[in-house]
């Protein structure tokens, strides 16, 4: 008996596991087709979810307020245009549940120009932070990282 629910036991929280890893690469997916849009609205009230910590090599910020994500992502738009950016395309995404309901995500990905080519360094590589809120999944965090180093999770 005591092993019968014990395999019940772990068989549910295979499946939570399983079920929260591929909501949270669906919103992972959804951010990238949302910012390929440059819709930063949408990105602000349906993919973020405020304060949003980010981490990269020059240090870390957080988008306080939507003010602060809208203004950010308006900036951000117009740094990576100007080095000839028209898509970002996702070539792998690793989700590690953490708890009930948080998952990080490592995201293998290119900002690419009109022709096809990628914008230097070429491959890039984030670790997004998802929380499952009131609203659904959100982004609460992310963070660059060595696209040569890979990520590991330990839940």
């Amino acid at each position: 008996m005591q092993k019968t629910i014990l395999a019940i036991l772990l068989f549910t929280t295979s499946v939570a596991v399983a079920d929260d890893q591929s909501e949270a690469e669906a919103k992972v997916r959804e951010y990238f087709d949302v910012f390929n849009s440059q819709d930063v609205e949408r990105i602000v009230e349906t993919v973020y979810s405020v304060p949003v910590h980010i981490g990269n090599s020059s240090g870390h910020r957080a988008y306080v307020t939507e003010h602060d994500a809208r203004s950010g992502l308006t900036t951000l738009f117009g740094q990576i245009e100007d080095q000839g950016w028209v898509r970002s395309v996702i070539s792998e995404v690793k989700p590690c549940s953490i708890a009930n309901g948080l998952v990080f995500a490592e995201v293998t990905y290119t900002r690419q120009k009109s022709d096809g080519s990628a914008i230097a360094p070429g491959t890039r590589r984030n670790v997004y932070v998802l929380q499952n809120l009131s609203g659904g999944w959100r982004i609460t965090a992310f963070y660059s990282q060595d696209p040569t180093k890979r990520f590991t999770c330990k839940n």
